[in-house]
C-alpha cells in the first residue's frame, strides 16, 4: 500500500504560528483585547460628543452673530432714513440765512457726509456677509474628521481652500467699521449691542432691587430644610 506525505501547506503553518503566539499573548496580559476594543468605542464616543457639542455651541454663536449684524444694519438704515427725512424737512422749510452759514455749520455738514457714507458701506458690508446657507456648505462632517484621523493626516499641512470665506475677518472689518461710525457720530453712551444689553440688564436688576428692599422673609424654615 502506497503512503502518502501529507506537508502542511504555507497558509497552515502560518495560521498555527499566528494562534500560538495570539495564545501566548491572551495567556501574558488577557484583558488586552477587551481593552483595545474599549479604547476604540471610547475614541468614537468622543469624537461624536465632541461633534455634537461643538455643533450646539456653534449653533449659539451662530445666533449671536446674526443678532449683532442685524442690529448694525438697522442702526445703520435707520440713520440714513433719519437723515433722508431731515433733508426733505429742510428743504420745505425756507431758510433766509444760507449765506450766512458759519463754518461750525459746515463742518457739521461734513461729517454728516462721513456719517453716512460710513452706514452705506457697513450695510453693504453686512450685505455681503455670508448667509447660512453658504457656511453649511463649507463645514466638516464628523466622517470627513473620522477620515482624517484615520489616515494619520495632518490638518496644518493640508492647503487652505481660497475659495472658504473668513468669517472673523469679515466680522471684524464690520465691527470695526461701526466703531468708526459711532466715533463720528460723538455718542454720548456707548451703543455697541454688547453693552446694550448689559446695561439693560444692571438696569432691571437694579429695578429688581428696589422692588425687594427691605422685604423681609418672615417665614420660617423647616425641619426639612435645615
Amino acid at each position: 500500500m502506497a503512503q502518502h506525505n501529507i506537508t502542511p501547506s504555507i497558509d497552515t503553518f502560518s495560521t498555527a504560528v499566528d494562534w500560538d503566539n495570539s495564545l501566548f499573548d491572551d495567556v501574558i496580559d488577557p484583558f488586552q483585547q477587551i481593552a483595545i476594543s474599549e479604547r476604540a468605542q471610547g475614541q468614537e464616543a468622543g469624537r461624536r460628543a465632541g461633534y455634537l457639542d461643538g455643533r450646539d455651541i456653534g449653533r449659539t454663536k451662530g445666533w449671536e452673530i446674526g443678532l449683532e449684524l442685524g442690529y448694525i444694519h438697522a442702526f445703520a438704515n435707520n440713520f440714513i432714513d433719519g437723515c433722508r427725512k431731515r433733508e426733505q424737512n429742510t428743504k420745505e422749510q425756507t431758510d433766509t440765512n444760507q449765506e450766512e452759514r458759519s463754518t461750525s455749520a459746515d463742518r457739521g455738514n461734513h461729517r454728516l457726509d462721513r456719517c453716512l457714507t460710513v452706514s452705506r458701506e457697513l450695510i453693504d458690508l453686512v450685505n455681503c456677509f455670508p448667509d447660512p446657507d453658504e457656511l453649511l456648505a463649507q463645514r466638516t462632517d464628523i466622517a470627513e474628521i473620522d477620515a482624517i484621523e484615520l489616515s494619520g493626516r495632518d490638518d496644518s499641512k493640508i492647503a487652505p481652500d481660497t475659495s472658504r470665506v473668513d468669517v472673523t475677518s469679515s466680522l471684524q472689518r464690520i465691527r470695526a467699521k461701526f466703531k468708526l461710525l459711532l466715533v463720528l457720530l460723538r455718542t454720548r453712551t456707548p451703543l455697541d449691542l454688547k453693552r446694550l444689553l448689559n446695561r439693560n440688564h444692571s438696569v432691571e436688576d437694579e429695578k429688581h432691587a428696589t422692588d425687594t428692599k427691605g422685604k423681609e422673609s418672615t417665614v420660617l424654615p423647616k425641619e426639612s430644610d435645615w
